[in-house]
């Protein structure tokens, strides 16, 4: 009996771990009809690609909008154009990936602001080159996408 409640226990650890790793909420994606990276007018007005698009959907109010509107505006549509992506993870943490449905973000800098904020403890920095068909944005954010392979 010993042993059933063990496998019952980690079993419920793992699911845990996973969860807090996903963070609380779910990650933008296509089945939430949420815009792919490379086809932004799904979720956002045209002028996402336009010459103001850093000033209309800032964050910073500085160069780091700039850096990220560039980004989104060189994948427009080009599904496989790569996109190196960033996510922050808790050294506790054993999966120092990004995985399918993780939050992730287009720039260092925003993935460090990030762990800054919501991470107790240290962390690290972790990358993926990715198509800019695997990322999703639900329109709230130009610096938070969901990484998703479809």
């Amino acid at each position: 009996m010993g042993n059933v409640i063990e496998i019952i226990v980690n079993e419920i650890k793992k699911f845990l771990n996973e969860e807090d790793y996903k963070m609380w909420h779910k990650a933008p994606n296509p089945d939430n009809d949420d815009a792919p990276m490379h086809n932004l007018t799904v979720m956002y007005p045209d002028n996402i690609y336009s010459n103001n698009a850093a000033r209309f959907y800032k964050h910073f109010g500085d160069d780091r909008d700039v850096q990220a509107i560039n980004i989104i505006q060189s994948t427009r549509n080009q599904p496989n154009k790569l996109i190196k992506i960033y996510r922050a993870v808790p050294l506790k943490d054993k999966k120092l990936d990004i995985n399918n449905g993780n939050w992730v973000t287009i720039t260092p800098d925003y993935a460090r602001q990030h762990a800054k904020s919501n991470i107790d403890g240290q962390y690290q920095i972790v990358s993926k080159t990715v198509s800019a068909r695997n990322l999703y944005n639900e329109g709230n954010s130009i610096f938070e996408w969901g990484y998703y392979v479809n």
